[in-house]
């Protein structure tokens, strides 16, 4: 199994990260990739995980943590991020998009779409997958729209901790982009994820927890971690029709597709 969208940096793993990591690839975790949310979590994360050869890295600023001192220091942001990318375990970048649910004022929901061209950009520059991140009324639409104005590549990256409906769904396939399924996929009444996972094909589906948050149902914590992919595996195979070893084979082919610098 590959968990592609981890937050191993976060200080709830402060007493017991290295305790975490070892556990998951002791329950059949081959990689991870740790997601940057904040500017500064970009070099911090990979000073974090420097020794282990399988935790990669996708670099950027969330949407929610785009900050005064970011715009103020556009130029230099942007450029050290062009950096960053190109860190040999750099596999993405992101997490970016739009979040309106947290985010409701205009003047910073514009902002989110200014940050998330320069993402995109970026993506493009470095050929590189994104990592989206969208959330809220509107947002979609929003997101959509924006990332339609781009010739993207074949394979353009992830939406993460995908919750829409099948045609939202449908719209981000004809694109290229695949699925990040994690824990909200065991929870019955997200009735538009369930109904979505009938289309998405499973050559479609990458497996995710959001670490330490959305533990899936039946996890003995409520912080998540890596080694609750299992539960969110057998939810997909119930809901495909599949076994659990066919969901894990592929989507581990999925996430080496979509992240080539794994294969290197």
């Amino acid at each position: 199994m590959i968990d592609t969208h981890t937050h191993y940096a976060h200080p709830q793993f402060d007493k017991d990260r290295e305790e975490m990591l070892q556990k998951a690839f002791e329950n059949g975790v081959r990689a991870l990739v740790n997601i940057a949310i904040t500017y500064e979590s970009n070099e911090q994360m990979r000073e974090m995980f420097k020794d282990y050869d399988n935790v990669y890295l996708s670099v950027g600023i969330h949407p929610c943590r785009i900050t005064e001192e970011d715009c103020d220091h556009l130029e230099e942001r942007l450029e050290r991020l062009r950096s960053f990318a190109d860190w040999q375990e750099t596999v993405a970048i992101g997490e970016t998009g739009l979040d309106y649910y947290r985010v409701t004022e205009e003047e910073q929901q514009a902002v989110q779409r200014q940050w998330f061209r320069f993402h995109i950009e970026l993506a493009l520059e470095k050929k590189l997958p994104l990592v989206l991140h969208i959330r809220g009324e509107g947002a979609m639409k929003d997101a959509l729209e924006i990332l339609q104005s781009y010739e993207l590549s074949k394979y353009p990256g992830v939406c993460h901790c995908f919750v829409g409906n099948p045609e939202e769904a449908q719209d981000l396939m004809n694109m290229g982009f695949l699925f990040g399924i994690g824990g909200l996929v065991t929870q019955r009444r997200l009735k538009d994820l369930r109904e979505s996972m009938k289309v998405i094909p499973l050559s479609s589906v990458l497996l995710e927890t959001d670490c330490p948050f959305l533990a899936p149902a039946g996890y003995d914590s409520k912080r998540n971690a890596s080694d609750a992919l299992p539960l969110v595996v057998k939810v997909i195979a119930q809901l495909k029709g599949v076994t659990e070893e066919e969901v894990i084979e592929q989507t581990t082919k999925n996430a080496e597709t979509v992240f080539l610098k794994m294969r290197m």
